[in-house]
C-alpha cells in the first residue's frame, strides 16, 4: 500500500454464532521496525485491559518485528503461524534448493497434510512418516 505498511489486529469471537471476525486496531507504519509494534501492542494491552499473564493465541507470520514485541507483552502467547506464510516458506525453500528435492508437489502436499492434522499426536505420527523422504535441511 504505497510507501507504508498496515498491521491489523482482528479477533474471532467464539462466543457468538458463526465465530465472527472483527477488527480491533490497525497500525499504519513506514518501516518494519520492532519499536512500532512494541508501542502498538502496549496500547492494545492497556486498551483491552489484558493482564500480561493472559494466554492469548495470535496468528502471525514469523517476522521478528511482530513476534518479539508480542512475546514481550504477552509472555504466555500461543503463536500460531499463518498457513499462507508456511506455504510461502516452502516455496522459498524450494526456490533456493531447487536441485535438492525431486518432487516439489509431493513436498507441498506433505506440508499440507501436516498443517491439516486433527491434533498434535496425528501431526507427529504423520511427520515421522513423511519426513523420512525429506532432506535434512528441509526438516
Amino acid at each position: 500500500m504505497g510507501g507504508f505498511y498496515v498491521s491489523s489486529l482482528v479477533c474471532r469471537n467464539i462466543k457468538l454464532e458463526g465465530d465472527p471476525i472483527f477488527p480491533v486496531a490497525f497500525l499504519v507504519h513506514e518501516r518494519k521496525h520492532m519499536r512500532c509494534h512494541k508501542e502498538f501492542f502496549l496500547d492494545i494491552l492497556k486498551f483491552l485491559k489484558l493482564d500480561k499473564s493472559t494466554e492469548v493465541p495470535f496468528l502471525t507470520d514469523r517476522e521478528k518485528g511482530i513476534t518479539k514485541p508480542l512475546r514481550h507483552y504477552f509472555p504466555n502467547l500461543i503463536n500460531v503461524i499463518c498457513t499462507n506464510h508456511i506455504f510461502s516458506d516452502v516455496d522459498e525453500w524450494l526456490r533456493k534448493n531447487s536441485g535438492k528435492f525431486d518432487d516439489k508437489k509431493m513436498l507441498k502436499d506433505d506440508v499440507e497434510r501436516l498443517i491439516t492434522s486433527k491434533d498434535e499426536a496425528e501431526f507427529h505420527d504423520t511427520y515421522d512418516v513423511l519426513s523420512n523422504t525429506w532432506s535434512q535441511t528441509f526438516k
